[in-house]
């Protein structure tokens, strides 16, 4: 069986003089896993009430959230069981212990299929542009966390062998490559239908509807936010990677073992402290509601501070523009008839 987030902490203590620092450390990730277990029950609560995104997208975020929670309640539940003396000998054969590191392996391989899945997800966006927001199809969300549960499921079933991680891990490598290709596409493609969205052309607009512009839009900036999660998860993804791989051969030594937990857990720290504060920079809905709660708790701020105005690209926009210009453009636009009213002018004229 494949272990991770473990440290033969017999070994280090009858062959080494580091078993006081290490355990110091663990006490120390004891209580950093309560401190992120709170947090992320905290930004699952923020998710919940800002309501920014879709159904289906928030269906997803909220997975990431929930098995988040779950691998940090197995990784305390190992913690404890270490701190209390669990024979390093026979790990295998604490029920208790093996149960949690199961749990860990099926969070693990799930998160890190998540990232696919959302852009599978913005492919349906894309795909049904015309009423996506008003026909939420809840089955693409319910399919979606259907396969993420099965693959964590085939996962742990695979990894009792340790020699088949190169496998799994070859996997996820695979789905994350392609998922980083699919994500450039989409976002190209999806610019380039806001241009002709927003473009006017021999005094013609383009007939989309506000619904489509919205969708658009909404598909713009949330490949955005998934291109910042992708830059980060990038070296969060490598670490783990590396670390299961490790974990998986069978000569590894415990100082191997213990080098490969350190890295897994600081990458999983890393991860989780940076994932609800980019996605919180990207959403206005987050940020009113966080300020709101700071509000309501009492932490009132001395000076109000001014986000900028940006466009659906993320980049500041100039607004030194009069109102009555804006309103001028306005008019003109909405006067500016369509290709279809245009067409069936020209008809009645002849």
């Amino acid at each position: 069986m494949l272990l991770i987030h473990y440290i033969n902490l017999t070994h280090f203590q009858n062959h080494t003089e580091y078993f006081p620092y290490l355990k110091n450390y663990l006490y120390l990730e004891f209580f950093l896993y309560i401190i992120d277990t709170i947090q992320f029950s905290f930004f699952f609560w923020v998710m919940l009430c800002a309501k920014q995104f879709h159904f289906n997208f928030t269906i997803l975020l909220g997975y990431i959230y929930c098995i988040h929670i779950m691998d940090n309640i197995a990784n305390i539940t190992m913690r404890l069981d270490m701190f209390f003396g669990i024979d390093d000998l026979k790990v295998y054969n604490d029920k208790i212990f093996t149960a949690s590191m199961n749990v860990s392996i099926f969070t693990m391989a799930s998160a890190m299929c998540i990232l696919p899945c959302m852009i599978i997800e913005r492919c349906f966006a894309t795909y049904f542009v015309e009423n996506y927001e008003k026909k939420p199809r809840k089955y693409i969300s319910i399919s979606l966390i259907f396969l993420l549960i099965t693959f964590g499921t085939i996962s742990c079933y695979f990894l009792r062998n340790a020699s088949n991680t190169i496998y799994v891990v070859i996997c996820l490598i695979s789905l994350n490559a392609l998922a980083l290709v699919v994500t450039g596409y989409l976002k190209h493609y999806n610019k380039v239908q806001y241009n002709k969205n927003h473009a006017i052309l021999s005094s013609v607009i383009t007939t989309y509807s506000l619904t489509q512009r919205y969708q658009i839009t909404e598909n713009i900036r949330i490949l955005r936010m998934l291109n910042l999660i992708i830059f980060y998860m990038g070296f969060m993804n490598v670490v783990l990677v590396l670390s299961v791989m490790l974990s998986g051969l069978k000569e590894i030594t415990p100082e191997q073992q213990a080098i490969c937990s350190v890295a897994l857990n600081t990458a999983i720290f890393v991860y989780s402290f940076l994932l609800s504060h980019i996605i919180s920079y990207c959403c206005e809905k987050w940020k009113r509601h966080l300020s709101a709660t700071w509000r309501k708790i009492g932490f009132n701020s001395a000076t109000v501070q001014v986000a900028p105005l940006c466009d659906t690209f993320g980049s500041e926009m100039n607004v030194n523009v009069t109102v009555e210009t804006y309103f001028d453009n306005l008019k003109t636009t909405w006067n500016v008839p369509t290709t279809s009213a245009t067409r069936q002018h020209s008809i009645v004229e002849a």
